[in-house]
């Protein structure tokens, strides 16, 4: 039980810390910016588009994790996160 709260807060931790690390790199250099018009989008300001990267970069930090700390249910894990990076 003590292994599935760490693994949360950490997983959290890394989330939210990776999310704002994205965020500014793609406000800075430009990427995946996606821009407001008048057309469809009613958004003000420029939106970033890679929120996907932190949630991706934090599932192998995970997976990482759980093979360190439990190594023995790496087996009943490893088709969830071959799935999910797929």
């Amino acid at each position: 039980m003590i292994y599935a709260l760490i693994f949360f807060v950490d997983s959290f931790v890394v989330a939210v810390v990776l999310t704002h690390l994205v965020i500014a790199f793609a406000k800075k250099y430009g990427i995946g910016l996606d821009e407001p018009d008048t057309i469809r989008k009613k958004h003000d300001r420029v939106i970033p588009r890679l929120g996907g990267l932190p949630v991706l970069l934090t599932m192998i930090l995970g997976g990482i994790a759980i093979v360190v700390l439990r190594p023995s249910i790496v087996a009943e894990w490893a088709p969830i996160f071959v799935c999910s990076i797929l």
